[in-house]
């Protein structure tokens, strides 16, 4: 095991396409243990086997491609693809209360950053995909398993003229009795077209009651799926509604009831709901359970 305070070469940066060395292990296999706030623009080589373990609350971020073949995890900060960046090769990426970052609102829109293969973990991780302006972005990912923790996927488009950020995923999991939670960005923009952002699946997720899961939501809404439209939020143009029964109507065990009465409600007698979404009010909300 090596262990770096930073893996740096000078002068580079996302914007400046300059390069660096070469990380190698001569030996056999190595793991590489990455901390620091650092550019390379160089590379980690697949002469042997090297694992990468990116730790520490800053940034390392990779300007050119990297052809490592070890596993990737992410204990921390952010690792980021910018510029000609990119993890073709790594089998596998964890990201454990960190973040991955794909942008291409450096010098370069590439649309194959990670291995279309590598299973991605997530223990209270992040993805984030960033489009082009002025371009139509597009990354593909592997499967991606909820672990535990609070996590994060954001797909946002370049923003200026005609342009979207389209980030697809092999498949989406949640690890059985895991309390992992997950939640889109964008609820405006995922699950409708034009120049916008969007996430798709392509093994499609199985959806109970319309939604992914209790665990799973767009901003504020719960996130359902659409097949052609990918991830969007419960209620969005095209996709299902909220249940017409109130939470003092006589509900279901398979409703998603949203409760927007100002004041205070209370429950004359037990009452079961698949899933309760608070509506914003502008007044006090109360919801006196009896």
């Amino acid at each position: 095991v090596q262990f770096m305070a930073g893996l740096s070469s000078q002068g580079s940066a996302a914007n400046t396409d300059i390069g660096g060395g070469v990380v190698t292990s001569s030996s056999g296999a190595a793991t590489l243990v990455v901390n620091g706030n650092t550019n390379f623009g160089g590379v980690i080589d697949n002469a042997n086997t090297i694992y990468l373990n990116k730790t520490g609350t800053g940034a390392l971020n990779f300007t050119a491609a990297q052809s490592y073949t070890g596993a990737t995890l992410i204990t921390g900060g952010t690792m980021t693809l910018v510029d000609g960046g990119t993890l073709l090769n790594t089998p596998s990426i964890g990201i454990n209360f960190g973040s991955l970052t794909l942008t291409n609102t450096g010098i370069q829109d590439l649309a194959n950053r990670v291995s279309d293969t590598a299973a991605i973990t997530m223990k209270a991780g992040n993805i984030s995909f960033n489009g082009r302006a002025q371009g139509n972005s597009t990354e593909t990912l592997g499967a991606v398993t909820m672990q535990e923790g609070f996590n994060t996927i954001f797909s946002t488009a370049g923003g200026t003229g005609i342009n979207s950020a389209i980030l697809t995923l092999g498949s989406l999991t949640r690890s059985v009795g895991s309390t992992a939670t997950l939640r889109f960005n964008n609820l405006a923009q995922l699950g409708t077209i034009g120049s916008v952002a969007g996430v798709k699946v392509t093994s499609a997720p199985t959806l109970t009651n319309n939604i992914l899961g209790p665990w799973a939501i767009v901003d504020r809404e719960w996130a359902s799926y659409d097949p052609t439209y990918g991830i969007g939020g419960l209620n969005a143009n095209g996709f299902a509604g909220y249940s017409v029964n109130s939470i003092t109507g006589s509900p279901t065990g398979t409703d998603n009831i949203r409760f927007a009465l100002a004041g205070t409600t209370t429950l004359a007698a037990n009452t079961t709901v698949g899933t309760l979404n608070f509506g914003q009010q502008a007044a006090a909300t109360v919801l006196n359970l009896g």
